[in-house]
């Protein structure tokens, strides 16, 4: 993991009780340890700002971080041995480099020239599966897309940042992420069910799992009423990211319809190791399914056409990807047809009425007519004047059933 700032000059290793003796076997494990964790901290630097290790360095870190005590000589052996190891293996997925250096020569080095080579520092560096660098911007992408994440545990995320930050070449400077006053409403189980349901996708297994609810104190508790209180039985399909939330696609046993459920929603996941099923299950593009159920909404996908303005086809975009089609183009709009899920466009729609008109289908320009009448009746009126039953919309005119 990248190293934290603190106030001692690089190379100063903060002194801890003394350990038990590590097996001198190991030893190569905990340098690349070492070369991870404190990898910004490094006393010598190329020409293009990357940091390295003395041996020194990592003598003094060997002995802080993990209670090694060894001398520069053996330290340099085994970095030897890895440098090596990782040149002839590049599937590793590192490899060790080092800053090479000029000193003096005295004795019969003198009379060769005068000058004798060195390896001045050492770093590691990971590597993608192609094999290739990560660059800072591909880093700094990765740790503001955790950051960004409404459903990762604080402590999660710092772990996250700290392994993504040691995959930069540079430095990144990673922005304040503590939240004030309050902790948020995240679920612990989190990691471990996308754990369990990338497990059971791969090895064609169903999975059993109840949703919980989140309570006005922030904690996810098991719901007692509903459909959300029963235990689910689902063939899993395939996960995916969609408005800041991961989703598990899964049909039940007995059905072809493709259910969504949130992963940060779930408790007591299962998976059923007497079932299974084919690979094919799995076969889901999930780009398109999510152009066609923004909001992760349900319902049959059908042709829709709608008028935007031609300035907001960003916002097209956004929400339903670049499969649309154009016509009939006027000097502030243009028509859009696309295919999608009903309730995805009635809610896209609303957001952005003062942009967009749906066309067609009739059926969902008349469920967007009820709900222009609600809201307008909800607020030209006294507060509360509309009720929860009043508000329903006529969703069985779009619900595909």
């Amino acid at each position: 993991m990248a190293a934290k700032a603190t106030g001692r000059k690089s190379g100063q290793a903060k002194k801890v009780p003394k350990q038990k003796p590590v097996d001198k076997k190991l030893w190569p494990f905990y340098i690349l340890q070492v070369l991870r964790k404190h990898a910004f901290e490094g006393a010598e630097q190329d020409d293009e700002g990357n940091r390295y290790l003395t041996r020194q360095q990592i003598v003094n870190f060997l002995e802080a971080d993990h209670g090694i005590v060894t001398q520069i000589k053996a330290v340099g052996d085994n970095l030897t041995r890895l440098h090596s190891a990782t040149l002839d293996d590049p599937s590793l997925g590192f490899r060790l480099e080092y800053l090479e250096g000029e000193r003096n020569a005295s004795g019969g080095a003198s009379a060769q020239g005068g000058r004798q080579l060195l390896r001045k520092g050492w770093r590691l560096v990971e590597l993608g599966e192609s094999g290739l660098d990560f660059v800072p911007s591909e880093v700094r992408m990765l740790i503001d897309t955790v950051i960004a994440s409404s459903v990762i545990p604080p402590k999660q995320i710092d772990d996250l940042i700290d392994k993504l930050k040691v995959l930069s070449p540079e430095e990144i400077v990673v922005p304040g992420i503590r939240r004030e006053g309050h902790l948020p409403a995240t679920n612990p189980e989190f990691f471990l069910n996308i754990e369990d349901l990338n497990d059971a996708i791969a090895r064609g297994k169903c999975v059993e799992f109840r949703l919980g609810v989140f309570s006005k104190d922030g904690k996810l508790r098991l719901a007692k009423t509903g459909w959300r209180a029963k235990r689910h039985q689902v063939v899993p399909i395939q996960l995916l990211i969609s408005k800041g939330h991961y989703y598990l696609l899964a049909h039940y046993l007995n059905s072809d319809e493709i259910y969504k459920f949130r992963i940060d929603l779930m408790k007591e996941v299962q998976i059923d190791e007497n079932s299974s099923f084919g690979p094919s299950e799995s076969n889901v593009n999930v780009i398109k399914f999510r152009e066609r159920h923004s909001y992760m909404m349900s319902g049959k996908e059908v042709n829709v056409e709608l008028r935007i303005n031609k300035e907001s086809l960003h916002t097209l975009y956004d929400q339903f990807g670049p499969n649309v089609h154009f016509k009939n183009e006027q000097e502030d709009t243009i028509d859009v047809t696309l295919k999608s899920a009903l309730y995805s466009v009635l809610f896209w729609a609303l957001q952005y009425y003062r942009m967009v008109e749906v066309l067609s289908p009739p059926e969902l320009r008349q469920v967007l007519a009820d709900a222009g009448q609600t809201i307008h009746d909800m607020y030209a009126g006294e507060p509360g004047a509309i009720s929860l039953e009043d508000r329903k919309s006529r969703d069985e005119l779009i619900n595909g059933k």
